[in-house]
């Protein structure tokens, strides 16, 4: 019977055809209620989040306690909880901040900013080994997702993670 595990090739589509959920008839069944399986696989590898602690990255004595507070995910805010002039100096606390919101087994994530000019750089300063998931707010269209995506996938290949690792976490406001 398949297997889906926290390493190595356990996915849905793998998972549903070696026998995983009564296997195929489960995959007709997925089928006739068209569910269409992407090209991307869909990775299994994540548990349950009972809990995310959401914090600002400029804060350093939140982010070296963020560990100890039992969070099954940290979440490192570059929007609200950070004032505008104080933007840049944030997006230079991110990569050394993601080791340490870490320490306690925590799924670590960062929210940035919508803004299509603070967008990119809170991208290239968040996307490092270690990062987990991006989470985009004020969400209006599909294509503001695809371009997040592409553009965190650019940035996984650059920095040796590999691509489709950082999960997106998409927050819808209007959607249009």
């Amino acid at each position: 019977m398949g297997e889906i595990s926290r390493e190595g090739p356990g996915n849905l589509r793998n998972f549903i055809e070696e026998g995983g959920w009564f296997g195929r008839k489960m995959m007709i069944y997925l089928l006739k209620m068209q569910i269409k399986f992407s090209l991307r696989e869909i990775p299994m590898t994540r548990m349950i989040r009972r809990s995310t602690l959401i914090l600002p990255v400029n804060i350093p004595r939140f982010v070296e306690k963020a560990y100890q507070r039992g969070a099954d995910a940290i979440l490192l805010d570059l929007e609200d909880a950070v004032p505008w002039a104080e933007k840049e100096n944030a997006r230079r606390l991110v990569k050394d901040s993601i080791p340490l919101a870490a320490k306690g087994g925590a799924e670590v994530g960062v929210r940035i900013n919508k803004d299509p000019k603070w967008l990119p750089l809170d991208v290239e300063a968040s996307v490092y080994p270690g990062l987990d998931g991006i989470t985009l707010p004020k969400t209006e269209s599909a294509e503001e997702v695809r371009n997040l995506e592409a553009l965190v996938e650019k940035m996984e290949k650059q920095r040796g993670i590999k691509p489709g690792h950082i999960q997106l976490s998409i927050l819808i406001e209007t959607p249009r």
